[in-house]
């Protein structure tokens, strides 16, 4: 590639050895791409993006030590970015410290109240304490920034509906429905249509309910994906932002 072929050159520019971690990261290897952040760290060392790099291949590696050292070396340099509290926030998650985790999480939101990965982590560690009012303000915020995730309009549905707000739970369902057309949804329509009296209108979901879409998430998953625990959300843990998984 240009990237190795600039290394054997002898260049030593620090977005080169980034870049080839990056590389090596796409392809699987995590192993091989963590020393070359370091070599990024070692020429630029006040540079954050290799250090977040490097730390969320260690948490996909489960070494979490590693990882925490290195969201703490970026709190350290960017004390006012989130990514330094975030990323020990997903550490300390990883370690089953919630309540460390929401201090750190909500420390990143002081820095940004934005920051579209804290809101996800935090919504989640507040499904986890059963807070559904606060899980619900913080997905209104991430569905406001990330207007495309079907997930979070399907779970924003969902807390809707088990508040007793049923046009509230339509609107979120038929977004969500439009952006990803599943099964699972339509079937929640079908229900809410049901509730309302709406003999056709659940009929018609019910016909929607029963084909899925080619394409669709719901092919070939688990027949209880999108029951009343709502679905997961978030991005995988093999990249950052991470979520809990």
């Amino acid at each position: 590639t240009e990237v190795d072929r600039l290394i054997a050159s002898g260049v030593r520019h620090p977005q080169v050895f980034l870049l080839k971690a990056q590389l090596l990261r796409q392809t699987g290897d995590l192993d091989g791409a963590i020393p070359w952040c370091a070599k990024a760290v070692e020429a630029s060392p006040a540079w954050v993006e290799p250090r977040i790099l490097a730390a969320q291949m260690h948490l996909v590696r489960e070494r979490y030590a590693a990882a925490g050292s290195l969201f703490e070396d970026i709190e350290r340099l960017a004390p006012k970015s989130p990514w330094g509290a975030y990323g020990q926030g997903v550490v300390a998650v990883r370690r089953g410290d919630r309540l460390q985790a929401i201090i750190l999480c909500d420390r990143a939101l002081e820095h940004d109240p934005d920051h579209e990965p804290s809101l996800a982590l935090r919504a989640q560690l507040a499904r986890q304490d059963g807070d559904s009012l606060s899980e619900e303000r913080l997905l209104a915020r991430y569905a406001a920034l990330v207007p495309m995730a079907a997930d979070v309009r399907l779970r924003l549905g969902d807390l809707a509906q088990a508040a007793g707000r049923a046009e509230d739970a339509q609107r979120q369902f038929l977004r969500a429905y439009e952006l990803e057309p599943r099964p699972t949804t339509a079937a929640k329509l079908a229900e809410l249509a049901r509730f309302s009296g709406d003999t056709a209108e659940e009929q018609r979901w019910r016909a929607r309910a029963a084909t899925t879409p080619a394409g669709s998430p719901d092919q070939a998953a688990d027949p209880a994906a999108g029951s009343s625990t709502g679905p997961s959300f978030g991005p995988p843990p093999s990249d950052l932002p991470l979520g809990v998984q």
